[in-house]
């Protein structure tokens, strides 16, 4: 998709943001609002932004399906909500074992691979990381071998093409443990090679 220019515009906002994505094709960006407790749609049309919210209690972060069909999302309360990303509606929602998260934390705790698997922070990261499986509506464990380090994580990012996925480690330990990577090729949790340690936010 052709992508216009955009003037800068500032839109005054309350709360706390975090996980936010643009949308070429509906040209809108969304975030979650830890604040507010809300997932919030900034939408532009011939220059002009339209600002609507959803409100969804206890939301940690959200992020945009591969498909871009669903606002999948997070929260402290141990759920998985899917969310319409035109109407703001709820579309489905799952109950998991547990969630940790910290509601006024902006840190990135919530990430999605290209092959529809949304990976987040669970509640036990000693032997695996844990995934929402959006093709089989299940929840699953991603098995690793190796000793990792997780305080408060771990946090993610994810390339633009949803294939390669960067986990951070603690910070918090003298030397800090590596940055880990995984391809959602093979789904294969390796130690990075060039030497990158964790970063905060």
């Amino acid at each position: 998709l052709s992508q216009p220019s955009f003037s800068y515009h500032a839109i005054p906002t309350e709360g706390i943001k975090s996980s936010i994505y643009f949308d070429p094709e509906r040209q809108s960006i969304y975030t979650s609002n830890k604040g507010s407790e809300s997932v919030m749609r900034f939408a532009v049309n011939n220059n002009s932004w339209t600002v609507t919210s959803a409100s969804l209690k206890n939301i940690d972060s959200a992020v945009m399906s591969p498909d871009r069909k669903s606002i999948l999302t997070t929260s402290t309360d141990n759920k998985i909500t899917l969310l319409d990303p035109v109407t703001l509606g709820v579309q489905s929602s799952y109950q998991t074992a547990g969630i940790a998260g910290y509601p006024h934390d902006a840190r990135p705790r919530l990430t999605m691979t290209n092959n529809g698997k949304a990976y987040f922070q669970g509640a036990n990261f000693s032997d695996g990381l844990d995934y929402f499986d959006l093709v089989t509506r299940k929840f699953g464990k991603l098995k690793w071998s190796g000793l990792f380090y997780f305080y408060d994580g771990p946090w993610f990012n994810v390339s633009g093409d949803g294939d390669h996925l960067m986990i951070v480690q603690t910070a918090g330990l003298s030397p800090r443990p590596p940055m880990l990577y995984l391809n959602s090729s093979d789904e294969v949790v390796k130690v990075n090679s060039a030497g990158i340690e964790a970063w905060y936010e």
